[in-house]
Order: C-alpha cells, then structure tokens, then sequence
C-alpha cells in the first residue's frame, strides 16, 4: 500500500514549511542545469552549501567555469573533475578530498566558497549502518543517501541529498530536473507514516522516479567531517541554519 497522500507540496497552515520548501527547491542543484549531469557530485555540492561552506546562490557549474577550473585545464581536465565530484567513491574519494574539495571552499578563484578563513574537511563515505546514519542525521549532519526506484529496497540507482533542520523536520532533495524536487518526509499531512529511521524503507515520489525507496541496498551514504575524526565523534560541520 503507498505511503504517499494525495497533497505533494505543504499546505498553507505550515507557514514554515512552505516557506522551507520554496527556499530549499529554489537553491537545489540540478542535473544537466546547475550542475553536470551527475547525482552524486550535485548533492554533495548542495550539502556543502547547508553547511556554509560555499554561498547557496552558487552552483557546481561555476566552480568547473571558474578561473582556478580554467588556469588548471590540464592538470584537472573536465571529465577528471566530473570522476571527483562523481565518480566511483572508492576510486576518486581521495582526488576529491585531497585536490578538489579544499580549492572549492578555500580558493577564491574556484568563486564559490563563503568568507572567512581557510578549513580543512573530508567526504567520508559508508556503507550498511543505518543506526549511523540515523545518528548522524538527528544531530543534523546533511547527508548524501543512495536509493532505488520501485515500491521496495533495490539496487542503487541515484544519489538524493537529505538534511534535518532545527525543527526537526527531515528533507530529502533531488537533483533530478523534475518535480518534486524536495519533499518534507516527517509531515504526517504528507504520508500517512512519516519517516522514521535508516532501517525502515521508506518509498515516496520525487523529481527522479514516482517510486524512491530510501535507502536502497548495500546503500552508500555521505557526508563532510573534519579530517581524521570518528564517524559520528564531531558534528561541527552539522545544519544551523534554520530552514
């Protein structure tokens, strides 16, 4: 039986909500738009706009137009970027850690990080913890989520972003160029079981599919750390704004 409600978007009486919604689906990154066409790499990148890290009117395609992307055209040739933002975790992680992630929020020319001084930070990846993941969510650390399409946990077929802001509600954030791009999973107006946990399946309709189950199986999850911490022992990089 679908979980899904009639209602796609939040109603009027949540003020909040709407307000959440329209600010989150206006600053999303988009596939093939915003961003080149890979799932992984556009929510990693709005990830770090939750976080600060780079100003939420950017978007991945200026960082691979930027004058640092341009001057290092032969080092970082296109389709190398595209493998670090989104390319097999276990292959490209450490190009992404080591050589692209810290031009991105600290070098000027890369033109979309935030004022303020340099820091230092790691995608870290995981895979089949769901108390983890519920750990690290509920302390309000974004995390990118893999999830299959059809009504039960399949394989992995493409990459949403999902973020807990200081109300408690649970956002899950497509990049797909469609409609809904962002839906407030904890809304009981929403879905007659609201989400709850990493260990129960959780099948809604968004922008990439009418029929995402989060997380799918043997599901790789993401999110940014300061290097060489535990994986749930420093939530400093954690969502503060209040959505």
């Amino acid at each position: 039986m679908s979980n899904l409600s009639t209602r796609s978007v939040p109603t009027q009486a949540d003020t909040h909500n709407i307000l959440t919604y329209l600010w989150l689906d206006n600053y999303r990154e988009i596939q093939d738009h915003t961003a080149p066409n890979i799932c992984l790499g556009a929510s990693k990148f709005m990830a770090l706009k939750l976080l600060g890290f780079v100003r939420m009117e950017t978007h991945l395609n200026d960082f691979f137009g930027s004058p640092w992307a341009k001057d290092n055209a032969s080092e970082y040739p296109r389709m190398r970027l595209i493998n670090a933002w989104g390319g097999d975790l276990t292959q490209f992680n450490s190009l992404f850690n080591g050589e692209v992630l810290p031009q991105v929020i600290n070098n000027p020319a890369a033109v979309v990080r935030t004022e303020g001084e340099a820091v230092e930070l790691e995608y870290r990846y995981f895979m089949r913890s769901p108390s983890d993941a519920d750990q690290l969510l509920q302390q309000g650390v974004p995390l990118v989520v893999g999830v299959s399409f059809g009504a039960v946990s399949g394989h992995q077929k493409h990459h949403i972003l999902m973020a807990r802001n200081t109300d408690g509600n649970i956002w899950a954030i497509d990049p797909w160029p469609d409609s809904p791009g962002v839906v407030n999973l904890s809304d009981p107006r929403e879905f007659k079981t609201p989400w709850s946990s990493f260990s129960k399946p959780f099948t809604l309709e968004l922008a990439s599919a009418d029929e995402v189950t989060i997380p799918c199986k043997s599901c790789i999850m993401g999110f940014y750390r300061p290097p060489g911490q535990g994986m749930a022992g420093d939530y400093r990089y954690k969502l503060e704004l209040a959505l």
